[in-house]
């Protein structure tokens, strides 16, 4: 049985993986990123949610149950974020315990609740759980110690403070970590939530705390047999956001609505200013959208609290034919069957250059795709395009700079043990290279092609794992 390390770091792209080692800080990770096999990890969706639990499951979202940030009851559409309670496959760290192999995983995803499992330590600090927790409950102090870590309160590129508080604690953690498993995971949550604060590190990733990013990397590499660097998703710069709910408007499939109340989906989620779709595009019409977002800055550092502009008109679900809740989901969720999914399709394709648009057992497969959105909608990133939140505007295509997820993610991997690596794999391959390093059976259930596997494995068993009676 093998010695694996794997480390997770949320919204890493390979642009930002070498811009870090171009600012001589990071010597360690320079010297095995030039010796490790390295690949693509493409996510589709790029959410976190999703995407880490690919990564840690081995399947497609149609077969673990989690779509996006949030699950919409059909119908009444509630909106909830998931939990590892709607998790329909086992993870990673849940399958190699059945095999005897003792575990510590830093903020596996979904992070709360903790399902306990025998043979692993499992804590949850850095993600959404709503505290720290962990299992067995005296996990946490004894990789953390008795205080808490800092919340990511700071606004823009001040959060860099946090960041080297949040490294140092979990250097300590590591280290202490490596001596106590076979397998040790950690998932970090940089540089995404840098990046969503500060865009301008995507150009200037260079940070002080990045010496001890680097010293992380030295242990989990040093001490086990096999080491793994791997992202959820990448992040990049867009020069369109696309509104879907503004094409279903404009196309009569969609209602906003003019007055807020309970049914009314992101109401609470966003707080700040709101204006009108009409008075916005006035802005633009004269060019003074510049001078009020200015304005607006200088009101949010007068107040000292960060401040979202919004447009007060939301989609009407109930009057409407289709809606995109929010743009997390990367889907529409239809009122309606199959006639009406056809439909909303036909609708979009006006906008196909700038849109990839398909039902969504085209994209997903497995027993539970039914409980996601029933249209998958992504826009074309290499093309410059990325999607607008839910809000009405009144504008389908807004051109500027917009900064958010990039499906390609990044895959290092330090091994003897492999024959080679492709130069892009889906997400969830990640889970069969893991298992494989481990030298445990893979998981029959697992999506990565097999032709895949061989040309990377010598050799490799499978079984079937358990599904957790809660989930079934």
């Amino acid at each position: 049985m093998g010695k694996l390390a794997v480390l997770g770091l949320d919204g890493l792209s390979w642009p930002f993986l070498n811009g870090m080692v171009e600012t001589g800080k990071m010597p360690y990770l320079r010297a095995v990123s030039a010796n490790a096999l390295r690949a693509t990890l493409r996510a589709l969706p790029p959410v976190t949610f999703p995407s880490w639990t690919s990564i840690m499951t081995g399947v497609n979202p149609g077969k673990h149950g989690i779509f996006g940030f949030f699950r919409y009851s059909k119908g009444a559409y509630g909106q909830l974020l998931y939990t590892s309670l709607d998790l329909r496959h086992p993870r990673i760290h849940e399958m190699a315990a059945l095999m005897g192999v003792k575990g510590v995983v830093f903020n596996p995803i979904p992070d709360y609740p903790i399902r306990p499992v025998r043979n692993v330590e499992i804590v949850s600090n850095l993600f959404f759980a709503p505290k720290p927790m962990s299992y067995p409950p005296e996990a946490h102090v004894k990789y953390f110690g008795a205080s808490n870590l800092p919340q990511a309160k700071a606004a823009g590129c001040d959060v860099v403070e946090y960041f080297r508080d949040v490294m140092e604690l979990y250097l300590a953690a590591v280290e202490k970590a490596s001596s106590n498993a076979d397998l040790l995971w950690a998932n970090l949550n940089f540089p995404d939530a840098a990046l969503h604060r500060c865009p301008k590190m995507l150009r200037q990733p260079d940070a002080p705390f990045l010496p001890i990013l680097d010293k992380i990397i030295e242990i989990m590499d040093s001490k086990f047999e096999s080491f793994m660097l791997l992202s959820d998703h990448g992040f990049s710069e867009y020069r369109y956001a696309i509104s879907v709910n503004d094409i279903l408007v404009k196309g009569g499939i969609a209602r906003p609505s003019k007055r807020k109340h309970f049914r009314e989906l992101g109401e609470g989620r966003s707080v700040g200013i709101g204006i009108s779709p009409r008075l916005y595009k006035f802005l633009r019409a004269i060019g003074a959208v510049r001078v009020f977002r200015l304005a607006v800055k200088a009101y949010s550092h007068l107040i000292g609290r960060p401040i979202r502009v919004f447009t007060k008109a939301w989609i009407d679900v109930e009057a409407s034919e289709a809606f995109m809740p929010d743009k997390s989901s990367f889907g529409l969720y239809v009122n309606g069957g199959s006639d009406a999914i056809q439909r909303v399709c036909r609708v979009l394709s006006a906008y196909e250059d700038a849109i990839f648009v398909r039902p969504a057992e085209e994209v997903y497969w497995g027993k539970y795709v039914r409980l996601g959105p029933d249209i998958v909608v992504f826009p074309r990133f290499n093309r410059g395009f990325t999607l607008l939140s839910a809000e009405v505007r009144g504008i389908p295509v807004l051109p500027g700079r917009h900064y958010d997820h990039h499906p390609d993610g990044v895959l290092l991997v330090r091994t003897g043990r492999l024959k080679g690596i492709i130069d892009v794999l889906p997400n969830f391959a990640a889970a069969s290279i893991a298992m494989y390093l481990l030298g445990i059976p893979l998981p029959k259930s697992r999506d990565t092609p097999r032709d895949v596997e061989r040309s990377m494995f010598w050799d490799f068993k499978e079984a079937m794992y358990p599904i957790f009676p809660l989930l079934q």
